[in-house]
Formats: C-alpha cells, structure tokens, sequence
C-alpha cells in the first residue's frame, strides 16, 4: 500500500476503509508493526465491534485517513442493525 501510494501521488489525500489486522500504537498494541507505521490515524469512533459472530466480537473494520484529510470524517459510527452472513 505505501508503495502503490507513493506510486499514484497519493501522499495526504487517503481516506480507506477496511479489514485490517496490523498493530499500530494508536489501537493501544504493545508494538507497532510495518502496517501501523504508514502515517494514517484511525477514524474509528466508539468501541462498539465490527464484527461480531456467536461468542466472537472484535474491531477488525478500520478507517484511516492521512491527517491531510481527518476533517473529511464526520459522525463515524458503527450502524445498529446487523448484517447476516449467508448460510
């Protein structure tokens, strides 16, 4: 991602969204790793999870946004209703 953002021109016009596993100290991890080092802050308000399945709950679903566009980021939120997965 940092390549192919340096790549494009990129650089402080990021906003994206999605199921991210990396560690950055900003989550409160006890280390950053390279994926938490990009220079994105988490958009992510609350601490309501967003993914929940019978005894699993987590914040896997992740924001970030360069701090050149933090204000585009109004009333993030995680939605009440659910979603099902297909059985």
């Amino acid at each position: 991602m940092e390549e192919t953002g340096r790549e494009k021109g990129f650089a402080g016009k990021v906003i994206l969204g999605g199921d991210f596993k990396g560690k950055s100290w900003a989550q409160n991890e006890e280390r950053e790793d390279r994926r938490g080092a990009l220079g994105l802050v988490v958009a992510n308000v609350g601490n309501r999870p967003t993914f929940v399945r019978r005894d699993q709950k987590s914040i896997l679903d992740i924001t970030m946004v360069s701090e050149e566009r933090k204000d585009r980021i109004r009333n993030w939120r995680v939605l009440e209703e659910e979603e099902t997965e297909p059985s």
